[in-house]
């Protein structure tokens, strides 16, 4: 075999067994020289397979130039294929259909891509060949061809074979052979006109001598030398060499023979049409063999009758020539003084040669010629001219006698032929060759079940085994019968309005297929026609329609047809009025906002399922805002959260909420107070004004003294707030935990410009500890788990952890601020029985009054006792939190889990902590404001406040609660129930071209198989492994290198079962440049200067400082909904770009194919920008990457997923059946059961002393909070 063949495995012979139907079109294949045509990549046919490959109907051609190239030795340097091969094709076309039905058809060679055979070919796809035997005569015969034939080829026009099998009945087989011709050249035919020339030449020279012969025969019968004789012969020689034709050819019955070379030609297609007994070449039963006995016979009989026919034809004209030749003969005799006589013989040859010259014979005589009679024995003149006839006529006679007879003279020229030349002849052509047509043998190339018919099948030397069996125009079918379908049709709901959406579900139809739905009025016109609706494995399928704007009441006739049987059903759907009655409202809360605050706009009573424009104008009427497409609920209501912009003049605000279906409207009035230094950061007014409108635990923030300290403008501990100075300097002179600001040392620790490492901070060091991935107390910071709890993709503030939102959002359909937790309202409301606001909790008053007896105000706090009473004894500075009570109080998980977790954690961690450490922070300096708004503000409160309120609140309280609720819930709904709840990880985040990655993944399929696809910001492939090996537990580790040269940007990887492509999760991971000695992962500018400019400078530098001065922009990209269905619309927003820029956003599936882009989003001058995109219909379930690049810098790109699920069936929602924050099932019902200690005791004080006692822990590892967030925002 020639080198760069390409064996491909005989793929179709591995068919699906569970194929309803399977189609093989093949024009070349079969064995030679010990290799299988059919593995010969280069040559596959056309292979369908319904449903386990591509169907229903696949077409693959091939060129001459393809199949004429495939080198195949026969030994001796023989080839199989080629110009000076064996065996040569033209281009030939292949076609193979497998249907959902189970009928399958197939075609190959000159067939159309319809599957068509094109009888006689076509310009594009001929399908001849030409079988040039010549070279295997010696081989076959053992010598025994020479000087009988040699030269032997057969020409084939079109080949074309079809076969399909219907409703799983009998196949029907066709074949096309557009003729087929027979060529041989034998030296043995060409001595027969060797023969016939001899034959020619003899009679030329007879014919030559003629009139000599005759005078000389004269002259010896009659001059006796008494007389005086003269003779004349009057004769002219035809030249019958003028009478061989130029080609000497004969013909007879499809057979024709060339004389002068021995050439035979046989068109098999009109000897075979021309013999009764023998079928046409289209028309062969199965298996036929081309050259069988009667054929040979057949075409003996044609080649010696057409070379007997050449022949006869010279041989007659020769003899009618030479017939028809004139002859003239006079003899004169004379005897002196006695007399004289003149013989005169004018004839033709044929006359004498027939004897029928007499009458020719012409005497004269005078004179006395008694004598001259009696000298030559004569009685009478009469006898004198017979005497000259005869003579005359005998000459002739013997020179031409064998034409007389013809049928001899031909017999003596041909008798040969048949006995000893052809026959023999025909006997080698069997050797060399044996052709079958119509071969159709016991098992097709599918396998058991399956049909096959070749137009031709070509074996060499079939004695030898063969040398090679080569199949031409091969064509296969594996059909069944699919059982007959029931299909059923349903809308759910079945009454809607106008622009509202129901569910058309059908069961019953062809799995696998589609199906098309009609949707028609009560007066059958066609609303609209929607082709292609795919069915699953078990022929269902779910199609949301939304009922066109303007739809008249009524009910509509919905029609699903199956696609494949064209069996249809239908189902009704009632229309109702659009102008249903509703009683829209509005209100804002809070109702009073400075510039640049927040207000939640809610609206209740609107059209359900809708949308509403809502419009602020000023109390001119000027509009400082319209906001479009705000969407109701199921319920009509609705909530927008709107910021009032920088620079609103103070004064009252008009809300207009207007029903974009009904155009009803309500409106609220919203007043905007001055901007001024009386204002919290969190978006509430200090002064007079209640946080969410509600006393924080009873107590007045305004004018109300924390430990005899006032809040607003006064003295904490004696230090000034207002009036201080932020950057570098001191606040009012006054050194803050004795440490100075600006290149001062923090408890002996260097700060600015000066090493942090080797420093111990509040005894814990720094140096040896790293910034990025590395241990702070054993906790680790990046991407890592901080107390065994992961940190990394749980956003703290307003962002979902582990699908849970902490800020005033839902927890699993709970609201946290002011809405049910467990059924139980947290603002204001009873929580376990017992009032928050103002009222007892555990029987003991908040306002003013005694806790246990104690006091507040007044009450030391920092490792004091407070009622006489130690903090259970522990240290608050490194002390353990862990299982210690409070007052007799158990940290059980729901008052610290959920309540002080949640309320706590977030109202004292995020509200006190950020509250109180950003206030504290900002308003007390930002020396307190990094040190302790940060490092105590953050770290304490998001840290202990988050970390320790929502990690153990919300992680312990909501995670037993949600992740068991929930995550068991929804994991177990899920993992429990159906499909799995895969992700992975990718670690670095942050890499250079040739660095290796780690691509860990969990919650896949448990010992199975997974692809790991990598793809860039445009979509594109750049990297596969397959076959990464799942263990037991669904998890897996694999390693890659990121390819040289790859471009700076963001790249996806994403991991997808090798079996159920919907098992799928993405990460992305971020290739920059090396350059300027910049740290990949951003210690040095991205955290370093993140964290020491933070600590130095505060939280603008911390953060501007640690992502503006770094090195590059840090956009990052949110897409909401995460889960949708196909034709759902979700949101993507991005901060972080190029200020007034553009991007584009770029949508990609699992295996990297762009499925959407949106080109030219403008971002504002902020870096952000907000655009929405439709889930096209039909796609497919699995994991999308929505990709968000700078339109002028690409490295500048942020990527997110969203989840396209199928939708779920009855029981498959995933809900779990345990509350949310109610713990595992078995926990005894203990609500938001948290770690162990993990939460801060409760005491019953207000949430300012809890702050106090957890800034003092906190301030460890402050830094380290901030390099966390900037690091997992980057990521």
């Amino acid at each position: 075999m020639a080198a760069g063949l390409a064996l491909s495995g005989a793929a179709p012979a591995n068919a699906a067994p569970t194929d309803v139907s399977e189609a093989l079109g093949k024009f070349l294949g079969g064995q030679a020289a010990g290799i299988t045509l059919d593995d010969i990549a280069e040559i596959n046919g056309a292979f369908a397979e319904n449903p386990s490959g591509e169907h229903p109907i696949v077409t693959n051609p091939l060129g001459a130039e393809v199949l004429n190239a495939i080198g195949v030795d026969l030994g001796d340097s023989l080839q199989l294929f080629g110009p000076n091969g064996v065996i040569q094709v033209g281009a030939v076309n292949q076609y193979a259909e497998a249907q959902d039905n189970g009928d399958a058809r197939a075609a190959s060679g000159a067939v159309s891509d319809q599957g068509a055979i094109s009888v006689g070919g076509s310009d594009e796809f001929p399908a001849d060949a030409f079988i040039d035997l010549s070279e295997l005569l010696t081989q076959a015969s053992g010598g025994a061809s020479e000087g009988l034939i040699s030269d032997l080829s057969l020409s084939v026009g079109a080949l074309s074979s079809s076969i399909e099998q219907l409703d799983g009945g009998e196949p029907t087989t066709d074949y096309q052979i557009a003729g087929a011709t027979l060529n041989l050249e034998s030296p043995a035919i060409g001595e027969i006109y060797e023969n016939l020339l001899g034959t020619v030449d003899g009679l030329q020279g007879g014919l030559d001598g003629l009139s000599g012969s005759i005078s000389s025969l004269l002259d010896s019968q009659l001059n006796l030398g008494i007389l005086d004789l003269s003779t004349s012969v009057d004769f002219t020689p035809p030249d019958l060499s003028l009478l061989l034709p130029d080609d000497v050819v004969g013909e007879s019955s499809g057979v024709t023979v060339d004389l002068t070379n021995g050439a035979v030609t046989v068109d098999l297609e009109t000897l075979l049409a021309a013999n009764p007994e023998l079928p046409n070449l289209n028309d062969m039963p199965p298996n036929s063999e081309l050259l069988s006995g009667p054929v040979l016979a057949a075409i003996a009989d044609g080649i010696t009758q057409a070379v007997t026919d050449i022949v006869t034809e010279i041989v007659t004209n020769i003899e009618d020539t030479i017939r028809a030749t004139s002859l003239t003969v006079t003899v004169g005799l004379n005897i002196i003084l006695a007399g004289s006589a003149t013989v005169t013989l004018d004839t033709t040859l044929g006359e004498l040669l027939d004897g029928e010259a007499e009458d020719s014979v012409t005497v004269e005589s005078t004179g006395i010629i008694g004598a001259l009679l009696g000298a030559l024995g004569l009685d009478s003149v009469g006898e004198l001219g017979d005497l000259v006839l005869n003579l005359v006529g005998g000459l002739v006679g013997d020179a031409f006698g064998e034409l007389a007879d013809l049928e001899t003279l031909i017999d003596s020229i041909t008798g040969p032929l048949a006995t000893e030349v052809v026959g023999p002849l025909l006997e080698i052509v069997t050797q060399v060759a044996s052709f079958t047509v119509n071969a159709q043998p016991e098992v097709g190339d599918l396998g058991e079940g399956s049909s096959t018919v070749r137009a031709l099948q070509v074996s060499l030397i079939p004695a030898a085994g063969p040398l090679a069996q080569v199949n031409l125009a091969s064509s296969t079918v594996r059909g069944t019968a699919v059982e007959a379908i029931d299909p059923a049709l349903s809308v759910n709901p079945d009454t809607v309005a106008p622009g509202e959406s129901t569910d058309i579900e059908g069961t019953g139809y062809t799995p696998d297929s589609t199906v098309t739905l009609e949707i028609t009025d009560s007066e059958g016109n066609v609303l609209e026609t929607i082709p292609g609706v795919e069915t699953d494995g078990e022929g269902n399928f779910t199609y949301e329609w939304t009922v066109p704007e303007g739809t008249e009441a009524g009910d509509l006739t919905v029609v699903g047809t199956d696609d494949t049987t064209d069996e249809s059903a239908e189902a009704t759907l009632t229309v109702t009025d659009d102008e249903a009655d509703i009683d829209p409202a509005l209100s804002v809360n809070p109702d009073t906002v400075a510039p640049g605050e927040s207000t939640d706009i809610e609206g209740t009573g609107y059209t359900p399922d809708s949308t509403v424009t809502l419009e602020i104008t000023d109390s001119e009427g000027n509009v400082l805002e319209t906001i479009p497409g705000v969407e109701t609920d199921g319920e009509g209501n609705f909530t927008y959260e709107w910021t009032v912009p920088e620079g609103t003049e103070a004064g009252d605000l008009t809300v207009v909420g207007t029903d974009d279906t009904t155009d009803e409207s309500a409106e609220a009035t919203l007043t905007v107070t001055e901007d001024d230094n009386g204002t919290e950061v969190d978006g509430t007014e200090v002064d007079g004004t209640e946080v969410d409108g509600t006393e924080v635990d009873g107590t007045e923030v305004d004018g109300t003294e924390v430990d005899g300290t006032e809040v607003d403008g006064t003295e904490v501990d004696g230090t000034e707030v207002d009036g201080t100075e932020v950057d570098g300097t001191e606040v009012d002179g006054t050194e803050v935990d004795g440490t100075e600001v600006d290149g001062t040392e923090v408890d002996g620790t260097e700060v600015d410009g000066t090493e942090v490492d080797g420093t111990e901070v509040d005894g814990t060091e720094v140096d040896g500890t790293e910034v990025d991935g590395t241990e702070v107390d054993g906790t680790e910071v990046d991407g890592t788990e901080v107390d065994g709890t992961e940190v990394d993709g749980t956003e703290v503030d307003g962002t979902e952890v582990d699908g849970t939102e902490v800020d005033g959002t839902e927890v699993d359909g709970t609201e946290v601020d002011g809405t049910e937790v467990d059924g139980t309202e947290v603002d204001g409301t009873e929580v376990d029985g017992t009032e928050v606001d103002g009222t007892e909790v555990d029987g003991t008053e908040v306002d003013g009054t005694e806790v246990d007896g104690t006091e507040v105000d007044g009450t030391e706090v920092d490792g004091t006792e407070v009622d006489g009473t130690e903090v259970d004894g522990t240290e608050v500075d490194g002390t353990e939190v862990d299982g210690t009570e409070v007052d007799g109080t158990e940290v059980d998980g729901t008052e610290d889990g959920v309540e002080d977790g949640v309320e706590d954690g977030v109202e004292d961690g995020v509200e006190d902590g950020v509250e109180d450490g950003v206030e504290d922070g900002v308003e007390d300096g930002v020396e307190d404001g990094v040190e302790d708004g940060v490092e105590d503000g953050v770290e304490d409160g998001v840290e202990d406040g988050v970390e320790d309120g929502v990690e153990d609140g919300v992680e312990d309280g909501v995670e037993d609660g949600v992740e068991d609720g929930v995550e068991d819930g929804v994991e177990d709904g899920t993992d429990d129930g159906v499909e799995y709840d895969p992700s992975i990880t990718v670690q670095p985040d942050t890499v250079l071209p040739g660095d290796d990655i780690t691509v860990e993944g969990e919650g896949f399929v448990p010992d199975s198989t997974v692809t790991v696809v990598i793809t860039d910001a445009d979509g594109d492939e750049i990297g596969t492994i397959e076959g990464v090996e799942v263990d037991g537990e669904g998890n897996f580790t694999v390693d890659w290198t990121v390819p040289e040269g790859t471009e700076p940007g963001v790249l996806t990887v994403t991991a997808t079962d090798d079996e159920d492509e919907n098992i799928s999760a993405s990460d992305t991971v971020t290739v920059i440049e090396d350059d300027n000695g910049t740290e990949v992962d951003g210690v040095e500018d991205g955290v370093e200067d993140g964290v020491e400019d933070g600590v130095e400078d505060g939280v603008e530098d911390g953060v501007e400082d640690g992502t503006d001065d770094g090195v590059e922009q840090d956009p990052s990209i949110t897409v909401e909904p995460d889960t949708v269905l196909p034709g759902d619309d979700i949101t993507v927003e991005g901060e972080g770009f190029v200020p007034d820029s553009t991007v584009t956003v770029v949508i990609t599936d699992a295996d990297g194919n762009v499925i959407g882009t949106i080109e030219g989003v403008e971002v504002d001058s902020d870096g952000n920008f907000s655009v929405d995109w439709t889930v096209p219909e039909g796609t497919q379930p699995g994991v999308l990457t929505v990709t968000a690049t700078d339109d002028e810098d690409e490295n500048i790109s942020a990527s997110a997923t969203v989840t396209v699920a199928e939708s779920a069936a009855a029981g498959e929602d995933g809900a779990g059946t345990t509350d949310p924050g109610t713990g595992k099932p078995g926990d005894d019902g203990k609500p938001g059961a948290g770690k162990p200690g993990d939460g801060l005791a409760s005491t019953g004080v207000s949430g300012a002393v809890g702050l106090a006692l957890m800034a003092l822990l906190l301030v460890v590892v402050g830094s380290g909070v901030v390099a966390f967030a900037k690091v997992r925002r980057t990521s």
